[in-house]
């Protein structure tokens, strides 16, 4: 029997939890057959092991091995080795819910459809959150989908797990832009070859992700600023070429990624300060960033707001914020 689905699970140093990730997808009851493709990326524990122990028990999980090159290298390599039609992703810290596979997969089998979205839950230290209806229901046209997609999406709608992609129609589609916002340019690359009514969406979560703070993508990275100017750059030069640039959606879409590269520097660059950030704010594309702009909810203003005109102010709150949440 050929495999109908390829799931991608990128590992490192990923012993504490991968065997639960694992056990979570070969749980799948499916009407059809499936594979686990595991890339670890120079894991220096017992995840291999782990991985091999597990290999023992099922024959449709593949391993393979390659020097560390982080997480989208490693769904890269993945991608060149699966043999479905479709095409998933877990994350090796993460729980695929039961049924999600096939749920997915189903919703995928509706005439026409060529993407399958679901909901997730964001798994806290003490609390959950559920994300279950998408920013990209209700677009009438590509180019409100995509500005949708870009100045007022949610974490569901960004991350490539939760969603089931068609392998015909990713065709040579690799991640790229390092390790930063790849996954968000990856989903961008997919839509920018649909229309919205080929989205098929399954409104309850079937994914869990858990929200750690010591994750290979959760820690300071100095080539953030640099990774991000590269991923703005990249989505405008896209959207010229489709002739589907807004440009008060694109300047809504920079404020929030200039912010999210604020709030990660907060977070992680101990040396982070005042000047740093009003510099940041006031550089390439600083003329995109507006604390006015009506596409960005009330939240985000408030924050852009803060974080440019009373820098100090800000990291002060948001460090202390997140020191309560912890």
């Amino acid at each position: 029997m050929s495999v109908e689905v390829s799931i991608i699970m990128p590992t490192y140093n990923s012993a504490a939890y991968v065997e639960k990730s694992i056990a979570a997808v070969q749980s799948q009851n499916t009407s059809f057959e499936t594979e686990l493709i595991i890339v670890d990326d120079g894991s220096v524990d017992q995840t291999v092991a782990l991985v091999k122990k597990r290999q023992k028990q099922n024959a449709h999980l593949l391993l393979l091995q390659q020097s560390n090159q982080k997480q989208a290298a490693a769904r890269n390599h993945g991608l060149e080795h699966a043999s479905g039609k479709y095409i998933m992703f877990v994350d090796s810290d993460d729980l695929l819910l039961p049924g999600a596979v096939e749920k997915l997969h189903q919703a995928l089998q509706l005439q026409g459809k060529k993407f399958a979205v679901g909901g997730i839950i964001k798994r806290f230290k003490d609390h959950d959150e559920v994300e279950d209806k998408s920013i990209l229901e209700g677009a009438h046209d590509q180019k409100q989908m995509l500005a949708c997609y870009l100045a007022q999406n949610q974490e569901m709608d960004v991350g490539l797990w939760g969603k089931m992609f068609i392998r015909d129609v990713l065709g040579a589609q690799k991640l790229e832009n390092g390790n930063f916002f790849e996954d968000s340019l990856f989903v961008f690359d997919y839509l920018l070859k649909l229309k919205p009514n080929e989205i098929a969406y399954v409104q309850q979560p079937l994914y869990v992700l858990f929200k750690h703070d010591n994750t290979t993508t959760t820690s300071y990275d100095s080539t953030i600023d640099q990774r991000a100017l590269d991923y703005l750059n990249k989505v405008k030069l896209r959207l010229q070429q489709y002739g589907t640039l807004d440009q008060r959606m694109f300047a809504a879409f920079v404020s929030r990624t200039i912010l999210h590269v604020v709030h990660h520097h907060i977070k992680y660059d101990a040396d982070w300060n005042s000047k740093q950030q009003r510099s940041l704010l006031n550089s390439k594309f600083s003329a995109e960033i507006r604390c006015t702009n009506r596409w960005l909810s009330r939240k985000y203003r408030m924050a852009l707001f803060l974080a440019k005109y009373f820098p100090k102010f800000y990291i002060r709150m948001y460090r202390g914020e997140k020191l309560r949440r912890n």
